[in-house]
């Protein structure tokens, strides 16, 4: 179960023990919500969206709308600032940003991010990496495999690569995948591999993937990578 499920479902509960949350439960929980959301669908928001708007020459706004009964849908506008479109934006990222505008209030929420409902985003998987040379790494959390593989590469060559930048998969965020600088809104997502170094897993394991791939492609070694 992911986090904003457990969230949902502990809101469902106290309803059902006839317990309706006050105004400053509201707002924590409203304010968890909008942290889960920005710490871990962002990121796979970025990630996804980022290669797609490559092939766009201009500078653009798209606004997600999501209901979790109707779907979503997308708007296109040209303005260079959302903020100064909407009187009541939010801002959840460097990158990104949601509102909750009263002209857009014909869905429950209005997001810049949004997740399908029903998504299987809670399954757990794992990478396995496969070296030229034979070594295998995979371990029970993709997480440790892209850390282990990182040790593998040369934490040293693969920072030189989030610096360039080589690949824009290797910066999330505005984050280097590998750093020795902690972020301050993202620190806790940096994790230590020695000698100073943190990597940054705040992402999906298909984009630990093409993360992986990318390094691999950049340093000329040869791997081969799966999801399982």
């Amino acid at each position: 179960m992911t986090k904003l499920q457990e969230l949902y479902e502990t809101r469902k509960k106290l309803q059902n023990l006839g317990i309706e949350p006050n105004a400053d439960l509201e707002r924590q929980l409203a304010a968890l919500e909008e942290e889960i959301i920005k710490n871990e669908i962002v990121p796979i928001i970025t990630d996804t969206v980022e290669p797609v708007l490559k092939q766009v020459k201009r500078e653009l706004v798209l606004v997600v709308e999501h209901h979790p009964e109707k779907g979503v849908s997308v708007h296109l506008s040209r303005k260079r600032n959302i903020t100064n479109a909407l009187s009541d934006a939010v801002t959840l990222s460097n990158t990104y940003t949601v509102s909750n505008n009263e002209s857009l209030q014909k869905v429950e929420k209005t997001k810049i991010i949004s997740r399908e409902r029903g998504s299987n985003m809670g399954k757990a998987t794992r990478l396995k990496v496969k070296f030229g040379d034979g070594t295998v790494i995979s371990e029970s959390k993709a997480v440790d495999t892209l850390k282990k593989t990182i040790l593998k590469f040369g934490v040293e060559k693969v920072a030189q690569l989030c610096i360039a930048p080589y690949d824009s998969i290797l910066q999330l965020n505005k984050v280097n995948l590998v750093t020795r600088k902690r972020d301050a809104q993202y620190g806790n997502r940096q994790h230590e591999v020695g000698n100073g170094w943190l990597v940054f897993t705040c992402s999906n394991t298909p984009a630990k993937k093409r993360q992986i791939e990318a390094i691999a492609k950049a340093l000329g070694i040869k791997v081969t990578v799966k999801i399982i």
